[in-house]
């Protein structure tokens, strides 16, 4: 009996194997290998009634260790295009999120008549505060996408959103509460606190629209699929988010001086220094060399 026990787990096993390495053939770690078999319907307690084992991280770990060691499969053009765009897309879409958006913000803060000092201190730092989580949110749709899991890539679309939310709502109230107490006019703050806003508004906007998904819904017919613990997801794209916040401060430091303080400057080297913190972001991502042994 114990025998049997044995032979069905090992071959449970090699399924689960088999379905992780068909959907992520780039496995990256353990937490990627989470992922996808949190994705395909694996809660702890299957895990524990299917392999006798204490969550669906152990699973994974096990998992990872089979196919770590497997030489990658030679990408053959045309081929994997969504895994080739989860971590070297082209600069086409982010060059075009940062056109749009100078094409959107130049007017209304002409409208607005928003100084140039002002623009300085909210434009680079809503660049700061967002490039990291447009990136993530591009990069997990690509990756839900790719194992045909739409729905998904939208859930985490709009955890990201609200993360970079709560962090600008933060951001907003205490650069307000910090210009009030050096004794900076309330016009003045009202108008920085506005801009940073909307042209954070506009960067996660930009972001969304190009997921993977950001309009699928989950129907009734659909598979039940658990949502991932949002938790794991954003620690696997902590590196790029502090990557690309740290390229934007130093970035944006080197393109505001260049830039000087001509209306259509900054907005610019805000948009030049998103592009480029967005470049050393996805840069940062750890990805495994193809083994052709």
């Amino acid at each position: 009996m114990i025998k049997d026990m044995v032979s069905s787990h090992s071959r449970a096993l090699d399924d689960v194997v088999a379905l992780v390495g068909h959907a992520r053939p780039h496995l990256v770690d353990a937490w990627d290998a989470l992922a996808v078999l949190e994705s395909n319907g694996y809660t702890d307690a299957r895990v524990s009634r299917e392999f006798g084992l204490a969550d669906v991280r152990a699973l994974a770990e096990l998992v990872y260790a089979q196919l770590s060691s497997r030489p990658l499969p030679v990408s053959v053009p045309g081929e994997g295009a969504a895994e080739a765009g989860e971590s070297r897309p082209g600069l086409r879409s982010t060059i075009a999120i940062a056109v749009a958006w100078a094409a959107v913000v130049y007017p209304l803060t002409a409208v607005l008549e928003v100084s140039p000092g002002i623009l300085r201190l909210a434009l680079v730092p809503s660049v700061i505060v967002c490039c990291g989580f447009v990136e993530a949110m591009r990069r997990r749709g690509a990756f839900y996408a790719s194992i045909d899991q739409p729905w998904l890539a939208r859930v985490t679309c709009w955890y990201f959103m609200r993360l970079a939310a709560f962090l600008i709502a933060a951001l907003t109230v205490a650069g307000v509460a910090g210009g009030w107490l050096a004794g900076v006019q309330w016009p003045a703050l009202a108008l920085w606190a506005d801009t940073f806003v909307v042209s954070s508004a506009l960067w996660l906007f930009g972001g969304a629209i190009q997921v993977p998904g950001i309009r699928s819904r989950k129907t009734d017919g659909d598979t039940p699929v658990p949502i991932p613990r949002m938790t794991v997801v954003a620690y696997r794209e902590l590196r790029v988010l502090l990557v690309s916040a740290l390229a934007a401060v130093v970035g944006g430091a080197v393109i505001s001086l260049v830039a000087g303080y001509a209306a259509v400057g900054i907005i610019g080297g805000a948009s030049l220094t998103f592009v480029v913190s967005t470049i050393a972001g996805r840069s940062s991502a750890k990805t495994r060399t193809v083994s052709f042994s």
